[in-house]
């Protein structure tokens, strides 16, 4: 009898190799053994797909006389659940093999059966259940059995020496660990079997992660994935360069996670093995929180709990909850973080992991502290620092130690003893945080020079993974936790007699913009991947079609417009995740380098560069070398009176008849604030400022809030200051260097979209069409795609329509047109503006929000990074009537002068119909050349 395996049950992508499972021959137990050893084969590499010819097979074997096979296929069955993530069922079926070998006489392979069982039992947390089924085997298996072939038996052997290695590592036994992969090594070594030495390589290196040898396990992996791939098994190539993606975010090494990150990837892609690839996901929700992409971390995370209700990994469902509570930490969101870390706390706790409980136990304290509750958090960092001792994780003992020297006093010595264990360890952001936490103190106790070389060590090692670093979203997310290193740098300039002004604006202006700066030089990449085409393309209209709901819905139905909000931050975060796959393996064509300095700005132009310092605004004002340093305004203050500024704003949103029977109240009230502000931030460098000829331009590099500020209409003795100079507005110094945004020729682009918010944009669009001439895009002919195209090689392009900032998801920030909404981070992906001067006429084009390193996000990002030499954008809604007006001006005036002064001309002119500065105030220049 000729027994057929259906193959149109299996998956149709199956390999062609399936075929050789499709007919047996019962009655021939050797053509049985057979396909089961293909089967085997399979399951090593595609788990899946052997689950699937297995639970076939199984069913056509209870009619034989077949125990035997149908104990392998039980056996291997339970590998397989495993793969999966099935514990429960992968018990059972362990139990159903050992009972059909015991039923066939065959003992010995009853008894192995505890291979599989050992493992079923440690990845749900039983690991004292694991341990007695490993020695169990090892008792059996020690010596040469008769009627079992020695090779056999040394691998039945090895593999048990090495589960029991595994326990001993989970209960912090690491010397135990090592002597017990010592001897399954010599097993697998005496019968040659790669595939398992390939396996014990990747346990004994998590054994040296644990112990803080995290650079010696990179190593060990490497060679495990190389020797697992020189075998051919998939699975294992991809779960050994997943856990090699672990050892370098441990290690501070976020580019080369990710390279590796890709390429598991792209194995899970081409196979079934479900248990890797949550553990691949897991780990790249790790590599994105290391990166600070903490939305997207926290996205994948909260995926990949939900595969881990049912899954029975007791230890991976903890570290997604410790992974997930670290990062909504990180985002502010307090109570849901604590929930998270205290479910990952008592499953460590409960499975004796010492080193998942330290990290869960220092990330209850980080936010204990954030919380402003110093005695709980120390509490917490006291415990985590004394399971680590006891579970010999050192590393995990010096990151409690650090964190306890951020919250309270410290004596220099033990900042010295951590820094000098920091450097033992040799993990790169321990390192980091020691070398900081030592200059930090040097600093504080007046010892410059100790000061400046702690700081400087800790900054070459953020600077060398910075430039291994090749995408913007990669070099964004990386400056966020940053910013008190480069803020220790200055305060060391600015306390050092022996530097000047200038070193100080060197360090200050290298803080901010840097990814813009790096765009802007062609040194890192900007824009999404292309792994999910028709994925992303579907989610776009998703979220497009959101975008014009919540306009329905604003008025009308606040509710409602809650509920889009949500939805479209839901699709947001997953265009993301799309986006973000196959960065890592982006290669610029230039160098990574941010540059340094001022950019070789032109020396008579005049410079105010503002740094946020703590508490306290300081300013460098001068002209090339011929510079100072003045300590200014508070920053709660310039704050207050943006606050105040606003509010004056939306006093004309009382209506026309209010408008015009208040005017000139409104307008003084107006002026008061912004004098208040003059006050704040021009009146201690005025003196500076009145040395320059009238007329001079002014370039002011802003930072944090300050870049909110007007400063063109900062108001003393009667004048505000566009009065006497024209006023451009730099994200950094650096990015102003001669030739690096030349000017081009190429005809000019008008687009008008008009719409109820915004009914003048198309008549405008027309008007400055008729001034400038070029080409025009107008009405339903204004869509993404036409201007996509058309937008390239253009001198000057002018958007007359509609825009939006979201400060909840600046890169999401996106102007109107015809079809749809253009964001941000469409600008950066398909644009190209190379050298051309933007004009975005629409409400809050200017606005963004800033991240660490003073990094803008929002439209100036998007248009400034996609090549425009200047932009011309807004910081507040502008009204319609007035910005028409002063758009005509401002393109009559660009004929004879540069982009600022253009501007200024135009807006002294609008502010003679339009004297509030509401309306005549609101667009500023960006780029000083």
């Amino acid at each position: 009898m000729i027994v057929t395996v259906d193959l149109t049950r299996i998956d149709a992508a199956a390999p062609s190799s399936v075929a050789a499972w499709a007919r047996v021959a019962p009655t021939d137990p050797d053509g049985i053994a057979a396909v089961v050893d293909q089967i085997a084969d399979s399951l090593r590499d595609d788990p899946g797909l052997a689950a699937k010819v297995l639970e076939l097979l199984l069913d056509l074997l209870p009619s034989l006389d077949a125990e035997d096979h149908r104990a392998r296929v039980c056996y291997l069955l339970a590998q397989a659940r495993i793969a999966e993530g099935r514990l429960d069922e992968a018990l059972d079926f362990i139990e159903r093999a050992r009972r059909f070998y015991a039923q066939a006489g065959d003992d010995l392979q009853a008894l192995r059966t505890n291979l599989a069982r050992t493992h079923v039992l440690f990845e749900m947390g039983r690991h004292d259940e694991a341990l007695e089924a490993s020695v169990e085997v090892l008792s059996a298996f020690s010596m040469p059995v008769d009627g079992l072939d020695e090779a056999e038996r040394l691998n039945v052997r090895g593999t048990a020496h090495m589960n029991v290695g595994v326990c001993h590592e989970y209960a912090g036994r690491f010397q135990a660990a090592l002597a017990s992969f010592a001897a399954a090594a010599d097993d697998f070594t005496s019968v040659d079997n790669h595939v398992m030495l390939g396996h014990l390589l990747h346990n004994q290196a998590w054994v040296l992660i644990a112990l803080g040898k995290v650079g010696d396990a990179t190593a060990m992996l490497r060679r495990a994935a190389a020797a697992l791939e020189r075998e051919g098994v998939r699975a294992s190539v991809a779960m050994t360069q997943v856990a090699l993606v672990r050892a370098h975010v441990d290690m501070g090494e976020p580019a080369e996670a990710l390279q590796i990150l890709e390429s598991a990837g792209d194995i899970l892609d081409e196979i079934d093995a479900p248990g890797v690839r949550y553990d691949h996901l897991t780990t790249a929700a790790e590599a994105y929180a290391s990166l600070n992409l903490l939305r997207e971390a926290v996205d994948l995370y909260r995926d990949i709990l939900k595969w881990h209700t049912d899954s029975g990994f007791e230890v991976e469902r903890a570290r997604a909850s410790f992974g997930l509570g670290v990062a909504l930490a990180r985002l502010g969101e307090h109570v849901d973080a604590i929930e998270a870390l205290e479910r990952a706390v008592a499953t460590f706790r409960s499975l004796g992991h010492a080193s998942g409980l330290a990290r869960s136990l220092v990330a209850m304290g980080d936010v204990r502290a954030r919380e402003g509750r110093g005695r709980e958090a120390a509490g917490h960092l006291d415990d985590a620092a004394r399971v680590a001792l006891a579970g010999g994780a050192p590393a995990e003992a010096l990151q409690a130690r650090l964190a306890l020297v951020e919250l309270e006093p410290t004596d220099a010595a033990t900042v010295a003893r951590n820094h000098a264990d920091a450097r033992e360890l040799g993990i790169a952001p321990l390192v980091v945080l020691a070398a900081h936490a030592a200059g930090r103190r040097a600093l504080h106790d007046g010892d410059l020079a100790s000061a400046r070389s702690h700081l400087s060590e800790a900054a070459a090692i953020v600077e060398r993974q910075r430039r291994s670093l090749q995408h913007e979203v990669l070099l964004v997310g990386f400056a966020r936790d940053k910013d008190g290193l480069d803020h220790d740098l200055v305060r060391l300039e600015l306390a050092d007699p022996a530097s000047s002004a200038s070193a100080a604006l060197t360090v200050m202006e290298n803080a901010k913009s840097r990814s813009l700066r790096q765009m802007a030089t062609g040194a890192c990449r900007r824009g999404g991947a292309d792994r999910e085409p028709e994925r992303a393309e579907l989610l776009e209209a998703d979220l497009h079609a959101a975008y014009r709901a919540m306009f329905t819905a604003a008025a009308e139905d606040p509710a409602a417009f809650e509920r889009l909000r949500r939805r479209a931050g839901e699709l947001e975060t997953q265009l993301q995740r799309i986006r973000l796959a196959g960065v890592g393996s982006v290669r610029a064509d230039a160098p990574n380098s941010a540059g340094s300095g001022t950019g070789g700005l032109d020396p008579s132009a005049g410079v105010l560069s503002y740094f946020c310092l703590g508490p306290q605004v300081v300013a460098v004002v001068g002209r090339g070398d011929d510079l100072r340093v003045v300590a200014v305004a508070e920053v709660a203050q310039v704050l207050d009176l943006l606050a105040r500024f606003a509010a004056q704003r939306d006093r004309l949103r009382l209506g026309a008849a209010f408008a015009a029977r208040h005017g000139a109240r409104l307008v003084q009230s107006c002026r008061n604030v912004l004098g208040e502000l003059h006050d704040a931030l021009i009146a201690p460098v005025l003196a500076d400022l009145q040395d320059r000829p009238a007329g001079e331009l002014l370039v002011v590099s802003p930072h944090g809030p300050l870049h909110a500020v007007p400063f063109h209409a900062l108001w003393a003795d009667d004048r505000y200051l566009i009065d006497d100079r024209p006023v451009a507005i730099t994200p950094s110094l650096a990015l102003e260097a001669p030739g690096r945004r030349e000017a081009i020729a190429g005809r000019p682009l008008v687009v008008g979209v008009t719409d109820d918010l915004a009914p003048l944009a198309g008549p405008e669009a027309r008007s400055v069409h008729e001034r400038i001439g070029g080409d025009l895009l107008y009405g339903a002919a204004a869509t993404v795609d036409a201007f996509v195209e058309a937008a390239a090689g253009r001198s000057l392009i002018h958007l007359a329509t509609h825009a939006w900032h979201r400060s909840d998801n600046p890169m999401f920030s996106a102007v109107r047109f015809a079809d749809r909404w253009l964001t941000a981070a469409e600008v950066l992906e398909r644009l190209d503006l190379t050298g051309a001067v933007v004009v975005l006429s629409a409400c809050e084009t200017g606005r963004s929000s800033t991240t660490g390193g003073d990094e803008l996000l929002g439209l100036v990002r998007g248009f400034l990074g996609a090549g425009a030499r200047q932009l011309v954008a807004s910081l507040w809604p502008a009204d319609d009537a007035a910005t028409a007006e002063l758009m005509d001006q401002f393109h009559l005036s660009l004929a004879t002068d540069g982009v600022a002064s253009a501007l200024r001309t135009a807006q002294l002119r609008t502010r003679e119909t339009f004297s509030h500065p509401s309306h005549w105030a609101p667009f500023v220049a960006l780029g000083a050349r």
